[in-house]
Formats: structure tokens, sequence, C-alpha cells
């Protein structure tokens, strides 16, 4: 099925950027593109209003990460019959077509605002930009785009090993037009993810992992994250190599380090120093609370099972995870619910996209050696307080271990439903009577005005 789009119109919002972190932004005014594009400050403005976008609810604000994409990887429990249906691949529900169409809008809303970005950015005169800022903000800006379309790829498209028939063709939008841009097969489509990533990290890769707002590493989409969505990519694809040299080499960096159980129990729920990139939503502990109470009368919107949450730790109970992260309901004790983005005690609200235990999941999965494999899977059960694996561990036991690691490690970050897509696994806990896998529940139908103008 070809599948073309309209452009979103672009609407760019200008944002105070005070002296002290770009987190403060707040929307200001609207201004014309011309009056935006003329200092190094618009453009820096420009792509934080991309960031933002980013951040709202209809996007990584909820949808695309602790809400929707975590239901559809069965995390939890729910009193909501819409969202029971959704946990059951009912995309036709209205909650369902509210997710596609949302997200799909989102992103190519983005997409767009950053081909503008890029677009003026090369129109512009560098005489106006302090040193590197012209190559850093056009860095982040190409590698915030293939993020973008790497997750519609994720979303909207057959897994690209699946075996089954690829009749989805995506748009990958890399210019502002007026007519529709037409979809691509998914191996062109991901070549062009590639590239974008790799023009992107020849831009970035000297600067020592600045973005346009520093060096805090999380926020912005800077060398490190790129090589970390490489690392993503190409583990997706199935090429091993690739995969586990981009994945440790951001682990080998040493930019990004384990929390401690003294910074956890300071209040680092978020484990913000392995956040390799991240998104801020200022209204953060206001949107979780609409998904996990932790005292009602009823059940939480979404709830997390006692029994469950013991099956996915396997009866672990000193993991600083499960330790941690979840708590009992106030008034139902066979409920618990997540709490990572529950109060920050001074920290930045981040919604975390990429993470360092993520890294190590690839680098482990795609490690030339079982024994390497080992090892790195170690490295996250020992810094989340649980016992190693033994030496003589197999292969396929390794494997089984990386699997229970993915489910633990991705609560309220969208990425288990990711996971289970491209290894074409049964969800293996939440109340959706699945019985085995089937790939059309994988993948997101497109929008219905979508596929109607595309037709």
């Amino acid at each position: 099925m070809k599948t073309k789009i309209l452009i979103p119109i672009v609407t760019i919002f200008l944002f105070a950027t005070g002296c002290s972190d770009w987190l403060d932004v707040q929307p200001k005014s609207e201004v014309t593109t011309d009056r935006l594009f003329n200092t190094e400050d618009g453009f820096i403005e420009a792509l934080t209003g991309v960031y933002v976008s980013m951040g709202n609810t209809s996007h990584y604000g909820s949808k695309a990460s602790m809400a929707e994409l975590d239901m559809l990887a069965q995390y939890y429990t729910t009193n909501n019959q819409s969202f029971d249906e959704l946990m059951n691949y009912e995309y036709g529900t209205a909650i369902g077509q509210s997710m596609i169409n949302d997200i799909w809008g989102s992103a190519y809303y983005e997409i767009a605002n950053l081909n503008n970005l890029l677009s003026q950015l090369e129109q512009a005169d560098k005489s106006i930009f302090n040193e590197n800022m012209h190559d850093l903000i056009k860095g982040e800006a190409l590698g915030s785009r293939a993020f973008l379309h790497f997750d519609l790829y994720r979303l909207y498209a057959p897994h690209i090993n699946s075996g089954s028939e690829n009749t989805v063709e995506l748009p990958f939008v890399t210019e502002l037009q007026a007519s529709p841009a037409s979809g691509i097969e998914a191996g062109a489509f991901l070549q062009k993810v590639i590239d974008d990533l790799e023009a992107a990290e020849a831009l970035l890769e000297d600067l020592d992992g600045l973005s346009i707002y520093g060096d805090n590493e999380s926020n912005g989409f800077n060398a490190y994250a790129v090589k970390a969505l490489l690392a993503r990519v190409h583990a997706n694809m199935g090429n091993t190599a690739e995969a586990y040299s981009y994945a440790t080499e951001v682990i080998d960096s040493q930019a990004f380090n384990w929390v401690t159980l003294a910074e956890v129990q300071a209040g680092d729920l978020l484990f913000s120093n392995e956040i390799i990139f991240g998104i801020y939503q200022q209204n953060l502990d206001v949107i979780q609370e609409n998904y996990f109470q932790l005292a009602n009368t009823s059940q939480p919107t979404l709830a997390i099972n006692v029994a469950t949450l013991d099956e996915v730790f396997e009866g672990l109970v000193d993991d600083i995870r499960r330790v941690n992260l979840f708590k009992p309901h106030e008034l139902l004790s066979s409920e618990f619910t997540l709490v990572k983005y529950r109060d920050f005690n001074g920290l930045n609200p981040v919604i975390p996209l990429i993470k360092l235990g993520e890294l190590y999941l690839i680098a482990a999965e795609n490690a030339p050696d079982n024994a390497t494999a080992l090892d790195l899977l170690n490295m996250v059960r020992t810094n989340r307080l649980i016992t190693e694996l033994p030496p003589e561990t197999t292969a396929e036991d390794v494997a089984t271990g990386i699997k229970n690691e993915y489910k633990k490690e991705m609560y309220g970050d969208g990425q288990l439903f990711f996971y289970y897509k491209k290894h074409g696994l049964t969800p293996e806990q939440g109340a959706a009577p699945i019985l085995e896998f089937d790939p059309s529940s994988f993948v997101l139908p497109l929008p219905d005005n979508e596929v109607e103008f595309g037709n």
C-alpha cells in the first residue's frame, strides 16, 4: 500500500530561554520564519520547540511512552473498558484511533518543523553562529528527524525481518512541499534513517557530547544519542556487528553512570544519570497522576497486579527497580502502581527515550560470543542489585535473561512493545487473552484519512 501524507502547516513558536537551563522554556509568542531564523538564538528556539512538542501528551508525553504503548506491552491491569479494548489490540475503537492519529500527526508535524529548520539553516549566514553551533544545530536536527522516522517505522510497518509481506510504505519526509509525500518500502526507509544518523554523527562526534544546551547529555540529541540510536536501528535490523559496536562505543565513553542506591533513595526515580536522550515535560507529575493514582476508592486507571510484578522481577525482592519504582495502592492490597514519574525532588521531569540499560542489553544481545553477552547482562544485574548469572550459563539462558531484563528495565518507557514485535514474542503478563503471537497486532493501522488520501 503506497501511502502519501500532506505536510502539516509549520507553526514555529518562540521560546524564551533563560541563562540557567533550556528546560525552563515557556511558549512566548508565534513569530514569522524570517524573524526567527535571523539569529543563532532563533534556530535554538526553533529546535527547542520541536523537543517541547515531542513531550506533549499526544506523543512521548504519555501515549508513546508510559501509557498506550505500555498497555500494548501488557504491563498493566485496568478498570477502564477503553484501555481493556486497546490491550486486546482493538485499534478501531475510539482510544485506538486517538492513539494512531495523535502519534502519527505529532511525529510528522515535528518532522515538518525540523525540515523547515534544516532548510533555513542551509540558507543562513554562518557568521551569525558561534563556534560549532551551526554544526550542533544541524546535527541535532538530523538526529531528531531520524529518531522520529524510526519510531514511525517501528509502529506503523511490519518488522523488516518478520517474513510477512510488507505492503506498508511509509513517507520519509526531508523537505517542505505542497504536494503529498509518497511512501517507500521498509529497507529504503531504514537506510534513510541510517543516512541521517551518519550525517549527524559526522557533525557531532568531535564535539565531546555537547548539545545546543551545553554538556547536559540527556537534553538534546547529541553525539551519544546519535550512536545509541544507531545501535537501536542496527539491532532492529539484525545487523549484529554494527549494533554491538555502536552500543559499546557509548558504554565505553563512560559519559553515563549507573544510578546508585543512595541516589534512588534520595528521590532519583528517573535514574537520571542513565538517560542518554530524554524529553522534558514540565507537567509530568500531573500527567502521570491521571494513570497511576496511589490513593483512590477504586482500582488505579493503570495498575500492576502484585503477582504480575513478582513474576516480572522473578521474585528478586532486592532489585533496585522493584523496591523503589512501584508502591502498593493505599486501599487495594493486590495492586501496585508505577511511581517513577511522581515527584522529582529537584530533578527535571524528563521522559527517558534512550537509556544506558538498553545499550547494555543491545550489546549483550548482539555480542560476538556468549561469554561477552553474559558479562554485559551481569553488569545490568549487578547494578540493579540482583545476583549475577553463573559462568556456565548457556546461550539460551542468556537470551532468556536479556528478555527478562528488558521486561524489568522498560516499565513506563514504551519500549517493551518494540522488543516483543522484533522477536515475535507473545507478551507474558497482563490481562489480555492472547494465546499466540499475531504480527498484525503489532502494526498500528495507518490513520484513515492518510489511507483515503493515499488511495
